[in-house]
């Protein structure tokens, strides 16, 4: 082995150290495996890892493509402290061999199967979801709005609400020049205003970074591209007793399923109201928290599906 080979091993030796030491105390990562993967890896890929980790942002780092992913990106994964058995492509990355971690979140289910207070579905139920399904991708074909997404700090909305046309829109209060080029839309949060000079909302607004995806089935996903934790309001939790879910930071989760959009009239006391769903950012509200309702929360947004 040359002199060159030996201090480019070196050097890759040395990137691996690195990433293995900078992963949580927590993680179940496998180090005698996980520092075999990472070898596997260029040094290119490497520095690209260590970049991601960095900077916490899926829009500041590139694609890494292996021909393996799909069996490093588990550890890989684990190296961020995600632990989670299923993934979820990001719609800022188009990659199916990419193994960025920061490019695939965890799948968080709920602590209840939604679909099980829904048993009871009948026939009728499911052509309502069918055609409810259809409105939204036609709307997305037709360069129409699948939803509007209005953005309130605290009880105030600011800016205009926000027609949705493309299939993935990413919100966010950080306009960075370096971002992954893609066919996600992006929005920005209104500039402050100076006679709104709040510190709580100055803060949690520079967490702000998310995906709204509606994908081929007429389901939506939110992808929690943040470093911290969003919460979810929807009146279909509510069905189960479960009006608040918490999203923790680099995960996803299936906000909306057509499948779900049943009768409920004969279940429960009042109709349920499927169209819109809120989306609290970094603080948590409900009975476990100090703000019971998502007015007072300092940062949030309504979705209102176009059906």
């Amino acid at each position: 082995m040359t002199s060159g080979h030996l201090f480019v091993n070196l050097f890759k030796f040395k990137l691996v150290k690195k990433l293995l030491n900078k992963a949580p105390a927590r993680s179940s990562i496998n180090r005698p495996f996980a520092s075999k993967a990472l070898q596997s890896l260029s040094k290119k890929d490497l520095k690209i890892l260590i970049a991601s980790i960095n900077s916490c942002s899926p829009n500041a780092s590139s694609c890494i493509i292996n021909v393996d992913a799909s069996k490093i990106r588990p550890l890989l994964s684990s190296l961020i402290g995600s632990d989670e058995a299923a993934f979820r492509r990001i719609p800022l990355c188009s990659q199916t061999q990419c193994c960025n971690p920061f490019h695939w979140n965890a799948i968080i289910k709920s602590t209840n199967d939604i679909s099980s207070a829904f048993a009871y579905s009948t026939k009728s139920d499911s052509v309502q979801s069918l055609q409810c399904a259809r409105r939204l991708l036609s709307a997305l074909e037709e360069k129409r709005p699948w939803c509007f997404v209005a953005y309130r700090e605290e009880m105030q909305r600011v800016g205009p609400i926000l027609p949705v046309k493309h299939p993935s829109i990413s919100l966010s209060s950080k306009r960075n020049a370096h971002t992954l080029e893609t066919h996600v839309a992006k929005a920005f949060l209104p500039p402050v205003e100076t006679s709104h000079q709040n510190d709580v909302i100055l803060r949690t607004r520079l967490k702000i970074n998310c995906v709204l995806e509606l994908d081929s089935s007429g389901a939506v996903w939110i992808h929690n591209s943040s470093s911290h934790p969003i919460f979810l309001s929807s009146a279909l939790f509510a069905v189960q007793n479960q009006t608040v879910i918490k999203i923790p930071r680099f995960s996803c989760y299936k906000v909306f399923d057509p499948s779900l959009i049943i009768d409920t009239t004969h279940r429960v006391s009042e109709p349920v109201d499927h169209s819109s769903f809120c989306i609290s950012f970094a603080k948590g509200f409900g009975d476990c928290y100090i703000r019971r309702e998502i007015g007072k929360c300092p940062c949030w947004i309504e979705v209102i599906m176009n059906f």
